[in-house]
């Protein structure tokens, strides 16, 4: 069997990535966690779809915010459930036994895989992408 190699190359791939990091350089840290700030909102926003919430607490118990104190370089948020608005939001996502069992009706854990799952794929096209640019050389 014969071995194709495939030659992939993107006009202006080049420039846009110099001008991309350029970019990048260019914001500050508030900037960045504001972004992150805005994905986090994305993903609450998703988990809130998938609840059927009676009360609402459940719905206003998500957050997403920036780390009190973060490192340079580094900004983080998290995504997260209030427990002091919704102490019961375990029960609903894992189930529970009990006199009145209640199946499983995860809402965070479906997210963040999809979120995780995402990002392996942009990390893969990354890769792929800099692959066919070297090639391209």
């Amino acid at each position: 069997m014969s071995e194709r190699t495939n030659r992939t190359h993107i006009k202006g791939q080049v420039t846009y990535e110099k001008d991309f990091k350029f970019f990048i350089a260019g914001l500050d840290d508030r900037q960045i966690v504001n972004t992150l700030v805005s994905d986090g909102e994305m993903m609450v926003t998703m988990m809130r779809r998938r609840i059927n919430d009676v009360t609402g607490k459940l719905s206003r118990s998500l957050v997403s915010k920036p780390f009190s104190k973060q490192r340079k370089g580094e900004p983080a948020v998290f995504v997260a459930v209030d427990y002091a608005i919704a102490p019961h939001a375990h029960l609903i996502e894992f189930g529970h036994g009990g006199p009145k069992p209640a199946e499983a009706k995860p809402f965070f854990k479906p997210v963040v895989d999809a979120w995780k799952e995402l990002r392996r794929t942009n990390e893969t096209l990354k890769r792929y992408f800099a692959k066919a640019n070297r090639r391209a050389k």
